[in-house]
């Protein structure tokens, strides 16, 4: 049995100290304190600093095979999910894609270049729907000539208004030190609420194949491969553009800095 033993000699388990830290306790008999380090099950466990940095060091201890298992059970599923992403490219997206993008496209749906007058729809659309906020810098950038090609947004015609239904922001990374050779970079895909799971999150991708790729190749760039992070615990996420071609590349642990859990999918589809 693991846990920490204290300076009066008891062993308290893990499960024991969980216990203690999230229910509390009457308090130290040996000091007379209240503290989160006494546990019910020991009335001698003390809290003098001694028993504080065992528990410390079992944390630390605990925390890194945690770690140590996230990161082995994240290799085994790297594999699995690449052989199912695998058997979606065997047959190809084709069939889906083209029903989803005919089917929106009879409904008059139409996707534009962001621009300095529809930025702020892309910005209520992400800040909805990501959780992240995005800076301003970062909203000027896209709207610059020279890229705002890279961001399409889909908007429905038919409302009485014209409504955003979904964005798609990439950006280019060079690739071995060569700028016509380049990485295409998703930064951000968002559905809107009201038009979820119909269809719009496949031909947002699409808007890659239909409009960013052949823009590139006019403009000179060879885009090799596209790549993009997914949070760990996001499946639908996952699922999603597994279903599209992507295999899983590598798990970086503390990836995020505003998010939790901060670790991250690397994924990729080779072109």
């Amino acid at each position: 049995m693991t846990g920490v033993m204290t300076a009066a000699g008891d062993l308290i388990t893990p499960r024991a100290l969980d216990k203690q830290r999230f229910m509390g306790s009457p308090g130290c008999t040996a000091c007379g304190r209240p503290s989160r380090f006494c546990c019910d099950m020991c009335n001698s466990f003390t809290c003098c600093e001694t028993d504080q940095k065992l528990i410390g060091d079992m944390d630390a201890k605990h925390t890194k095979a945690w770690t140590a298992h996230i990161s082995s059970h994240a290799r085994t599923l790297i594999t699995i999910w690449n052989e199912r992403a695998a058997r979606f490219l065997r047959y190809g997206p084709s069939i889906q894609s083209h029903l989803t993008r005919d089917r929106i496209e009879a409904h008059q749906y139409q996707a534009v270049n962001v621009s300095s007058t529809n930025v702020d729809d892309l910005r209520a659309l992400n800040d909805a729907r990501l959780g992240t906020p995005y800076s301003d810098a970062y909203y000027r950038e896209l709207t610059q000539p020279q890229v705002r090609w890279l961001t399409r947004l889909l908007y429905d015609h038919l409302s009485d208004r014209e409504e955003l239904c979904g964005a798609i922001s990439c950006c280019l990374e060079p690739k071995d030190g060569r700028s016509s050779s380049s990485t295409l970079y998703i930064n951000t895909l968002a559905v809107s609420s009201a038009v979820g799971r119909r269809g719009f999150g496949t031909r947002l991708v699409e808007e890659i194949f239909y409009s960013i790729l052949p823009e590139a190749r006019r403009r000179g760039h060879l885009i090799r491969d596209i790549r993009l992070h997914v949070r760990r615990n996001n499946t639908a996420a996952l699922s999603f553009y597994q279903r599209h071609g992507f295999m899983l590349l590598e798990y970086l642990e503390d990836y995020y800095d505003d998010l939790v859990p901060p670790d991250a999918f690397y994924m990729i589809r080779t072109l």
